[in-house]
């Protein structure tokens, strides 16, 4: 269905005069572009990084450790004390 669409919007522009094809075409990318930034489900790629790693810092598995002793207390197996 959505090839189908595509195909209608380029006919439909096909008709049209040049300058009007370049307004439709800027048009698309403005419209491309505001869903890219307000779509939550970006690729990976196109993710921005959030938190304490995202200006590159990295946490060690001591850290991630303590963390989960502080959040679960008495709820950690004891394997992972």
């Amino acid at each position: 269905m959505a090839t189908n669409l595509a195909k209608e919007i380029a006919d439909k522009a096909a008709l049209l005069p040049p300058e009007r094809q370049r307004e439709a075409l800027a048009l698309i990318e403005q419209l491309a572009a505001r869903a890219s930034v307000a779509s939550p489900h970006l690729s990976r790629a196109g993710r921005k990084l959030k938190g304490a790693t995202a200006q590159g810092q990295s946490v060690s598995s001591e850290e991630i450790q303590e963390a989960r002793r502080e959040m679960w207390g008495e709820y950690m197996r004891e394997d992972e004390t």
